[in-house]
């Protein structure tokens, strides 16, 4: 059972009072008498209100030391950190023998006069999110805003051919296929959350969760999270996670038995499985703001109650494994207003890492000359995969030629205003196109048939024509080795970013990111061509009524 913090003012001097890191002077004799001489007394006075009347002047109030640490936007750090010896403080645990089930409850969350955890010890990660770059940056994004507000601290998760996949979820599994691990920062500038404490590195991770009564590394994380997304909602029985060992063998990733529960990899291991229930996490409004605290924090506390406590270098942390994390997955909370205001400042402000904008910048520059250029952009995978999606929801053969029709029209469009921009740009002005039909941008799950390679061809032949002098991210040229497709990917973002005018057809994520990243920086907005057709609103209507019904 947890056990909520004190409510009145005496059961918090009491609970306070009891805290083994509070100790109450005790003296050695007894004191029965003290003498000041007059003229000192005096002194004291007289500086006691030299002090007073200064903090007056200034206007400067005594700070409390009893709130949390929370991120304020008006700064660029969290208000007050705590120290390096900063410790949660240590209230009843819950019991581990009867652990099943619990559910979000507003009133067990932590007390406002109490300072919340350190963020740095209930560490979060994912390993798979079958999203593709700029759906990584939204999932990254929303992750980092709910941890400002519930105070964890998130993993950095690696990344592969644009999106995060158990294959290639630690170091070790990279080296097996003999390639270079390869973390977000790759694709992303995160170096601004890495200051504000809310994200660590891998190996920062692994330092914290090391065992240390091995004679081998040995790295063990609490547990790992499955979220049955195609589940009935009865199977949950009213729950928000419970335990699920039962079904690590059912799971589609390899979890070897070891000894502290089970392996990916020898040295890196999980000791439980626990079930997320998505439909108190995704529909909107199930989780109300206040309910949204509890949720996290019973969480965390959930985890820990239910694992039993191991000898690791950091023994406060708790850290938690999404091994299916989607976007949404907490859709459903509804935005305090902290958060209402973070996001209508457009924090946090994820954009392409550094090294890849130079990247991108020598692209330009060598492949047009250093002359103005228009930047291109067109997304086709998106458009498949929707009609595809339309045709199974329609029970209809048509997807196929409902592609070839649109990418016809839309192609056509995209080439016309990117020629009217270029005109109002004035002479030698080159042409730069960003699209998944180039460099395997396919190849993330969209690997489409001959047929409908033949039609990317003749789409890709058009531009050519049409637009002379057409530049593209070659990355033989550039010495791009490993994950071609996510590579070109972000530095196709950054062209576009660089571009003097920039033009996109709708359905496009990528577009809308690019977009977003110019106009932060004053650069001129995109002309958007809309090619959107009534077959992909259907298509996505359909795909979330069904994940609600949770098929």
């Amino acid at each position: 059972m947890k056990v909520s913090p004190p409510n009145s003012p005496s059961d918090a001097k009491r609970h306070l009072h009891s805290h083994p890191s509070v100790h109450r002077p005790r003296f050695a004799h007894p004191v029965s008498r003290v003498i000041i001489p007059v003229p000192l007394l005096a002194l004291l006075v007289a500086i006691i209100l030299a002090f007073v009347a200064f903090l007056h002047a200034r206007n400067a109030p005594f700070p409390s030391i009893s709130g949390p640490w929370l991120y304020s936007p008006k700064h660029k750090h969290p208000t007050g950190p705590p120290s390096e010896n900063h410790q949660e403080p240590k209230h009843q645990q819950h019991s581990t023998s009867e652990t099943k089930h619990i559910t979000p409850n507003a009133s067990s969350a932590s007390h406002p006069s109490l300072p919340l955890p350190d963020p740095a010890t209930r560490l979060l990660l994912f390993t798979d999110m079958w999203e593709r770059m700029v759906n990584m940056q939204n999932a990254l994004a929303a992750l980092l805003l709910h941890s400002i507000e519930r105070n964890f601290t998130i993993v950095e998760p690696f990344i592969y051919e644009s999106h995060a996949i158990n294959e290639f979820a630690l170091p070790e599994l990279f080296q097996q296929q003999g390639l270079s691990p390869q973390p977000a920062s790759v694709y992303f500038d995160l170096s601004p959350f890495f200051k504000e404490h809310r994200l660590i590195t891998h190996d920062t991770l692994r330092q914290r969760v090391r065992v240390t009564n091995e004679s081998q590394d040995t790295f063990v994380v609490q547990a790992a999270v499955w979220v049955p997304w195609d589940e009935e909602e009865h199977v949950h029985r009213g729950r928000s996670f419970y335990w699920c060992d039962d079904i690590f063998d059912q799971l589609q990733w390899k979890w070897e038995k070891s000894r502290y529960g089970r392996a990916i990899v020898p040295a890196f291991q999980v000791q439980r499985l626990l079930c997320l229930n998505p439909f108190h996490t995704t529909r909107k409004g199930s989780i109300k703001k206040q309910a949204s605290v509890s949720l996290f924090e019973d969480l965390f506390a959930f985890v820990k109650a239910g694992t039993r406590p191991l000898k690791r270098e950091c023994k406060e942390c708790i850290s938690i494994m999404f091994i299916n994390y989607r976007k949404h997955l907490f859709s459903g909370i509804e935005p305090t207003p902290n958060r209402q205001k973070l996001i209508k400042n457009k924090y946090p402000s994820i954009l392409t890492g550094k090294k890849q904008q130079e990247l991108a910048k020598r692209v330009a520059r060598e492949s047009l000359g250093g002359k103005k250029y228009v930047g291109v952009q067109f997304r086709t995978g998106k458009a498949s995969a929707l009609l595809r999606r339309h045709a199974v929801f329609t029970n209809s053969n048509e997807a196929v030629e409902r592609f070839e029709g649109w990418l016809t029209t839309c192609t056509e469009s995209l080439v016309k205003e990117a020629k009217t921009q270029a005109a109002e740009m004035g002479e030698n002005v080159g042409f730069f196109l960003a699209s998944d039909m180039l460099n395997s941008g396919w190849k993330g799950g969209d690997i489409g048939s001959p047929e409908i390679e033949a039609m990317l061809n003749t789409s890709v032949s058009y531009f050519k024509r049409e637009l002379p002098d057409l530049a593209r991210f070659e990355p033989d040229k550039y010495d791009v080795k490993q994950d071609v497709m996510g590579i070109s990917a972000v530095v196709d973002a950054g062209v576009m970013y660089f571009s003097d005018a920039f033009v996109y057809a709708l359905p496009s994520s990528f577009g809308v990111w690019v977009d977003d990243q110019r106009g932060r920086h004053n650069r001129p907005k995109a002309k958007v061509v809309d090619c959107m057709i009534p077959e992909f609103d259907e298509a996505e209507q359909w795909a979330k009524e069904r994940r609600l019904r949770g098929r």
